[in-house]
């Protein structure tokens, strides 16, 4: 049998229990003035904590304000005790906050003397995407006998913006590569007036912008040039934001996977100078653009702060945005979820000519008849999970 040891509280009260009866049976001043001690110690030693707690003064400093997910953030706890007594027994507890999570910091137990500024330091690993705005210090302290204690909390704004890992890739099937840049267009009146595809005589109709002026000069007829009908190339990267497909994604894990895949093809169309804009909705649908790999912050700045809370379905927000599209297009799709919806939707992408990669990310295989299915019609298809290298899913195509 254990038996269990009493608290500092309760002993106090069995003491003064032991004296009263003592003093009913002796009458003796000496036990008189024990009850006293024992009355008077306690509030002695809670109006101590009361004033104590009142003095302590603490912040946070955070070596930087942005850092990659996965690295190691050097954070610094500063309290000062402006009481003349010293704290024996404290407890601080810090978190980092933003309106959809809060990360824990490491705990630590701390004596805060007088007039001193002590400072804890921990490097803590950033885990999870985001801006957090707020850092919360929760402070406990007790009197030297353990007999009360008190919990308050300190609030001080940060700026910390933690980004998603962006893998460099080494390939991505981009379709539309192969013209230095540029792509056959199959949308008529759009030329590149930089490639003359022939030079042929002059017809009645025919623009006299288009007239070349030097060969005509020299044949003493007119002649006229005909351009390469091409477009710029843009790819179209649509990140599925829809609550109800990340319903399973207790962890997070999934969507900052989907994040992270988005960003890395971003990064790898830009660098083959490839336009690219990044289109999902969250209560409302946003498009993010960026021409060059220099701006490619601008992208990054929106998957930092990309939550899953849409409401539109994925299916349909490819139907509303392929229709804005040119016929033909290169479209990657990254998606946690494959529904019946979805496979009649690339049906109808695919009959409408469009060049299609298709990311799955999720903790289980599809079945082999969904997957067939989706190489039947010609699509790129990549299946991801957050266990599996960003890197080695998608450079599998070469």
């Amino acid at each position: 049998m254990q038996l269990r040891k009493p608290k500092p509280l309760q002993s106090f009260l069995i003491l003064m229990g032991v004296s009263l009866l003592l003093i009913l049976f002796t009458g003796s001043e000496f036990f008189y003035n024990i009850l006293l001690v024992i009355i008077l110690l306690p509030l002695v030693l809670f109006l101590l904590l009361q004033h104590n707690a009142s003095k302590i003064i603490q912040n946070i400093s955070i070596k930087s304000q942005e850092v990659i997910k996965g690295d190691l953030l050097e954070v610094k706890l500063l309290s000062r005790n402006d009481a003349l007594l010293s704290i024996a027994h404290g407890h601080l507890e810090c978190s980092l906050e933003n309106k959809r999570q809060k990360i824990y910091l490491p705990n630590f137990k701390q004596s805060f003397l007088p007039s001193i500024m002590l400072q804890q330091k921990a490097d803590f690993e950033m885990h999870t995407r985001g801006i957090f705005t707020t850092v919360l210090i929760k402070t406990e302290v007790r009197d030297p006998l353990n007999l009360f204690k008190k919990t308050f909390e300190h609030r001080r704004p940060i700026d910390l913006t933690v980004y998603p890992k962006i893998y460099d890739l080494d390939y991505f099937h981009l379709p539309h590569l192969g013209h230095q840049g540029t792509r056959k267009s199959l949308r008529f009146g759009q030329e590149d007036y930089a490639n003359i595809k022939k030079v042929r005589p002059y017809n009645v109709g025919d623009s006299t912008k288009r007239i070349h002026w030097k060969l005509s000069s020299k044949r003493e007829d007119i002649f006229i040039k005909e351009y390469e009908s091409t477009s710029n190339s843009k790819a179209y990267i649509l990140l599925n934001a829809n609550t109800h497909d990340y319903r399973l994604d207790e962890d997070s894990a999934i969507e900052d996977t989907c994040v992270e895949i988005a960003g890395s093809i971003s990064k790898y169309a830009l660098r083959k100078n490839t336009e690219t804009m990044l289109i999902y909705e969250n209560n409302g649908i946003l498009k993010f653009e960026s021409r060059d790999l220099s701006n490619f912050q601008y992208l990054l700045k929106a998957l930092v702060a990309f939550g899953s809370y849409g409401q539109l379905s994925f299916s349909e927000l490819i139907h509303q945005e392929s229709k804005k599209m040119e016929q033909g297009a290169f479209i990657t799709l990254v998606t946690p979820n494959f529904s019946q919806d979805l496979m009649h939707t690339l049906l109808g992408l695919r009959q409408r000519k469009f060049y299609i990669s298709l990311i799955v990310v999720g903790k289980e295989p599809l079945k082999k008849g969904e997957k067939d299915f989706i190489e039947a019609m010609g699509i790129h298809f990549y299946e991801a999970s957050p266990e599996i290298s960003i890197k080695q899913v998608l450079e599998t195509y070469k």
